[in-house]
Parts: C-alpha cells; sequence; structure tokens
C-alpha cells in the first residue's frame, strides 16, 4: 500500500543567504500555474491558448530539455518557468543534491521549488526531523550556489503541526527567506477522498505560525475553495486545467473558452482572497498536542 507523504521539517542552523534584491513579489508566480508534463501535448496548449504568464515542470522534465541543450526561455518564450522537485518518491531518490543543482543551473527556470525529501506520517519524530532539516539545510545551500544567477528560490515548507512548522520555517527565516511554496496534493491522493477543508485548515496553520509574505500552492486549483484561504496564498500550481479541456478541440475555441472560463473563476476568487482577513480558528485535529 502506498505511503501517505508527509510534508517537512525545518532544519536548526544554517548561513544567512544575502537576498537577492530582484526578488520582489511581483516577480513570483500569480494565481494559476498549469503544470504539465513531459511528451510535448502539453506545451503545445499552453502555447496556442498563450494566456498564462507561469507555467511549472518537473525538475525530471527539466533535465530531459537541459540535456538537449534546451533552456525555460526557449521552452516557453510565452512566458516565465517554475520547476520543482515535488515529484514520485523513486525520480526523487535519484536526484541528489549536486544533480539537482546542475539541472537548475543548465535549465535556468525563473523560479525553482527546491530539496524535497520523501515524509511519512508513519515516520518517527525523530525521523520526519531529521529528513526536515535536511530539506531545509539543503535548501539553503542551493540558494546560496544559486546566489549569482536570476533564480529565485522557493522553499517548501514540511511539516503537520506547528512545532514542525517552526521547526522548517525558523532557518529559513533567519537565511532570509519570506515566500515559500506548500505541496498539498496529499489531500486528494489515492484512498484519501477530497479533504478540502483540512487542506485549508492545514495551510492557514502553517501561515499563521509561519507568518509568509507569499505562498504557492502545488497540487490544488479548484476555484471552488480558493477564496478560502489567506491572502498569502496567491498562486495555485497544478492539473486542474487538464480536467476543464477533456473532451475540447485542442485547437479551437473550445479549448479557450473553456480555459478563459476557469482563469476568470480563479480571479474572481483570488479577488475575494484578498478582500477578507481570515481569522478562524484552528482545526482540533492540526492544533499542536
Amino acid at each position: 500500500m502506498e505511503r501517505r507523504r508527509q510534508d517537512n521539517v525545518p532544519g536548526r542552523s544554517t548561513p544567512r543567504v544575502r537576498p537577492n534584491p530582484r526578488t520582489f513579489i511581483g516577480d513570483l508566480p500569480r494565481g494559476l500555474v498549469p503544470r504539465i508534463e513531459s511528451g510535448g501535448a502539453d506545451i503545445r496548449t499552453m502555447r496556442r491558448f498563450g494566456e498564462f504568464p507561469w507555467i511549472m515542470i518537473d525538475i525530471t522534465y527539466a533535465s530531459s530539455l537541459a540535456a538537449r541543450g534546451v533552456t525555460a526561455q526557449k521552452f516557453y518564450p510565452e512566458g516565465r518557468v517554475v520547476t520543482t522537485s515535488t515529484i514520485h518518491d523513486d525520480a526523487l531518490l535519484s536526484f541528489d543534491f549536486d544533480r539537482e543543482l546542475r539541472v537548475v543551473s543548465k535549465f535556468g527556470p525563473a523560479c525553482h521549488v527546491p530539496c524535497d525529501r520523501p515524509v511519512y506520517l508513519e515516520d518517527s519524530p525523530a525521523g520526519r526531523a531529521g529528513l526536515i532539516d535536511d530539506c531545509v539545510r539543503s535548501t539553503i545551500e542551493m540558494a546560496e550556489e544559486l546566489r549569482a544567477s536570476s533564480v529565485r528560490i522557493l522553499p517548501l515548507i514540511k511539516g503537520v503541526n506547528q512545532s514542525e512548522w517552526s521547526r522548517c520555517a525558523e532557518p529559513l527565516r533567519r537565511a532570509g527567506f519570506i515566500d515559500y511554496a506548500c505541496y498539498v496534493r496529499q489531500f486528494f491522493g489515492h484512498g484519501t477522498g477530497r479533504r478540502a477543508r483540512e487542506m485549508v485548515e492545514h495551510i492557514r496553520g502553517i501561515i499563521a505560525t509561519c507568518d509568509p509574505r507569499y505562498v504557492i500552492l502545488i497540487g490544488f486549483q479548484s476555484p471552488k475553495h480558493q477564496a478560502d484561504f489567506p491572502p498569502a496564498v496567491r498562486a495555485f500550481a497544478g492539473q486542474r486545467w487538464r480536467r476543464v479541456t477533456v473532451g475540447t478541440d485542442s485547437t479551437g475555441r473550445t479549448l479557450r473558452r473553456s480555459l478563459r472560463s476557469l482563469l476568470a473563476s480563479s480571479n474572481r476568487a483570488g479577488k475575494r482572497r484578498q478582500s477578507v482577513l481570515h481569522e478562524t480558528p484552528l482545526a482540533p485535529e492540526i492544533q499542536e498536542a
């Protein structure tokens, strides 16, 4: 049976990364960010539509593109690319720090979500802490290695309670990070049902604990619940766009109309989110025992 993946925990000591002066919040992804797969069909759809300023691809896909000499700018000249290390665990284990750094340096995305680690709910607290500490230390090291480049690092916040979120965020904040990524696909995976409310409370807990300037969610795009998140949540990366385009003519008006409708719904939710202060108490299951 597939093990449930958790979300991380913080490292302790780390050198301060000098913030990139170009990392303004306006330079980060906003709204819907389609996560696309290799094979060519997805990127052709994005190019035909031409209205998504950002797309996301896996580090494995970026690796294959970089090996052919394709950069992020060549791959998607219509906008900017975010790469992510939130990939299947089998692939993740083959992507060590040096390989990930080489791919990001060569491919040159606008943003990168680095150094994910396979952490599970059934792991011991000490085991989770060790993996999360490694995620944080590696993230800060990668940011230092890429400091002279234009790549902006969006660290993952991992964990299931306030202690773990703080363990993750405190060293990142000391290193100069205030913008983060959160992986939430585990709330909708096989055998877990659709736990949207639990996901919203999870993210509210992270934001209350970590006080980020900016958050991108990876693995959720439905406009239905976007307005429920705190205003710090500004981008949603995922594959909802695929569902609304099923059965459409990939070269014609139907596809364009379906994607524009999805964008419009997301934009309306975003306006409601930015106009509301979220002060709802945390659900009991995510409060620290």
